[in-house]
């Protein structure tokens, strides 16, 4: 597995690249970048920019869904009790970081939800019987942010940040996702449940989704943490000072590692900074 090149902005808002994703092999179809969504994005030149498809459309089903590698459980690093900055807001992209397919790829509502005759797993189907699969360190992380003590001590919130021009199926299927607690004891809550009002989902460039959800919640920008899989997205919150990770693929155990080391390193260095100019005066 590639490494992750960490990128400073002058604003000292790192980019992690996370490149690979989980799935290995994409088969035939699968190359990236090439088409274009119906959300439109305002530019700062003022010229029209769609949202990527950072997949085509393939025949169904498509071969993700069947991976080995969304079954197997991740497993994530935990971050001491003490002695490490956490950030304060936690946000994930749905479209190839929390998911697959990417919802512009299915047929949508209605939307179904059942068990696995063979595997007992619940499987959430589109109306054409494609399923929707999360990548298992999505909901792992989700899953840590509610139930690690670190994350507890810190008060730490988890949000979502979309382009996605189809928000209904997107708050519909967060609603039959299920995140277990991580405790043992089997309780679980929705993903819906787990962002609570924390969702933007709406088409334009995604500093307008990350000043709302500063505004919302009042936590500075250089305190949020954001996974997304599209590098002009990356790009863009980066410039407001926040600390982004490149999760190309889906999201990734080393992605999440990533993240919360480049985050901590982030207000390292500015500690230093600021302690080195105190000193000068």
């Amino acid at each position: 597995m590639a490494s992750a090149t960490i990128a400073t902005l002058a604003t000292l808002a790192p980019v992690a690249r996370r490149g690979g994703g989980g799935r290995g092999d994409r088969g035939s179809g699968g190359r990236r970048g090439g088409g274009r969504g119906r959300g439109g994005v305002m530019s700062s030149g003022g010229a029209e920019r769609q949202k990527t498809r950072t997949r085509h459309p393939r025949r169904r089903p498509h071969r993700a869904a069947n991976d080995e590698t969304m079954d197997a459980p991740a497993t994530l690093w935990a971050p001491p009790l003490d002695g490490q900055d956490l950030p304060a807001l936690v946000c994930f992209d749905l479209d190839d970081t929390i998911w697959f397919p990417e919802l512009y790829m299915m047929r949508g509502a209605p939307w179904t939800k059942e068990r696995c005759d063979t595997t007992g797993r619940e499987r959430v189907m589109d109306a054409s019987g494609e399923e929707l699969r999360c990548y298992p360190a999505a909901t792992a992380a989700m899953a840590m942010l509610r139930s690690h003590a670190a994350f507890a001590k810190r008060g730490t919130k988890i949000a979502v940040a979309s382009r996605t021009n189809r928000g209904a199926w997107a708050d519909e299927v967060m609603g039959m996702f299920v995140v277990d607690d991580g405790s043992g004891s089997g309780t679980t809550t929705t993903m819906r449940e787990c962002v609570g009002d924390l969702v933007e989902m709406y088409s334009g460039t995604k500093k307008r989704h990350f000043e709302k959800l500063k505004a919302r919640t009042g936590i500075p920008y250089a305190d949020m943490l954001f996974f997304d899989n599209e590098e002009q997205n990356t790009r863009d919150v980066a410039t407001l000072g926040v600390t982004c990770v490149l999760c190309v693929g889906g999201m990734t155990e080393r992605a999440w590692e990533d993240g919360l080391r480049a985050f901590a390193e982030k207000k390292a260095l500015v500690a230093r900074r600021r302690a080195a100019a105190a000193a000068k005066r």
